[in-house]
């Protein structure tokens, strides 16, 4: 089922204008093999270096983070690696960025954010802008992916057929808690 909430329109790199994918890969629960499928192509086409992971909740990944931060920052190589051998993703904030310079941007953006049911809600409105695109590992089910490059929703139309889309301001998005 594809929802479609604005014409197809938007220009790549459009900052006002956010795209929002959701994809259910087949199989139970979100595999390693699913994940790295997914961040392989989204880091192909838009050039991706780097990955902030940001509480993840997988037991290969979680000792990757930093415990009072919340937060790893991994090459996009060594990531797709690890994500290779991973059993399951059930839930997590990726943000993959072109260099260390947006991920410094980032993380400067999280504000007084506690990681790990700590005060405060993920304040995805400031982090979103700072990464070329964004993964959202959900329920052990669903990935969504928030970003500003139409042509990554081309992209990934091609592979994920059945995938939802939606289109608006980074306020008409959704953020699954």
């Amino acid at each position: 089922m594809m929802r479609e909430t604005m014409t197809m329109d938007a220009s790549v790199d459009d900052e006002s204008r956010w795209i929002q994918l959701v994809i259910q890969p087949p199989g139970p629960g979100l595999s390693g093999a699913a994940a790295y499928k997914l961040f392989s192509l989204v880091g192909a086409h838009i050039e991706a270096r780097l990955v902030v992971l940001w509480e993840p909740e997988d037991p290969i990944l979680v000792r990757l983070v930093d415990r009072q931060e919340g937060i790893a920052v991994l090459s996009l190589e060594y990531f797709l690696g690890i994500l290779h051998g991973a059993p399951h993703l059930e839930w997590g904030d990726f943000f993959l960025c072109s260099s260390t310079d947006s991920v410094s941007q980032l993380l400067a953006s999280r504000g007084s954010y506690k990681p790990w049911g700590g005060e405060g809600a993920v304040p995805y409105k400031r982090l979103l802008p700072h990464a070329l695109a964004t993964i959202r590992a959900v329920d052990d089910g669903y990935f969504y992916i928030y970003t500003v490059q139409l042509q990554l929703y081309h992209a990934l139309k091609l592979v994920y057929p059945d995938l939802e889309y939606k289109s608006g301001t980074i306020e008409d998005l959704d953020f699954p808690a």
